[in-house]
């Protein structure tokens, strides 16, 4: 793993930044996630944005041996991730990264610059 594919990403989002939204910035962290993953058995999938008739989910699925093990939840770069976590936030984003938390054990949150592991955390756990 080369600093030149972090490099290249983080240029490619600084280039964007003021003009995009949460989707803008998939297909740069899907190259990325690609590029870095230890294991070519795993592959990283960028799901399809949702439409009126669909349910959400999360925006990447992380699959090894064809069994999901895992997800990655995307927000905008101005997201406060601590904010969502937290249980008493009633905002869009807050309910359904707790949604996922019920699909999931194994969920990554990020908005892009930070990035959290949100493996085995009930929702009861989750900081005040």
């Amino acid at each position: 793993m080369s600093f030149e594919v972090h490099e290249k990403f983080f240029k490619n989002l600084m280039s964007k930044k003021d003009k995009g939204t949460e989707y803008t910035f998939r297909g740069d962290l899907e190259v990325l996630l690609n590029e870095i993953k230890s294991d070519d058995k795993i592959k990283i999938i960028q799901e399809a944005k949702k439409n009126e008739e669909k349910k959400g989910k999360p925006d990447f699925k992380i699959i090894k041996n064809d069994l999901i093990i895992g997800y990655i939840e995307t927000k905008n770069l101005t997201i406060n991730l601590s904010e969502i976590i937290d249980k008493d936030n009633q905002s869009r984003d807050a309910v359904q990264f707790r949604k996922y938390l019920e699909l999931t054990n194994n969920l990554i949150l990020t908005n892009y610059k930070d990035y959290m592991l949100c493996t085995c955390l009930a929702v009861s756990d989750m900081p005040q």
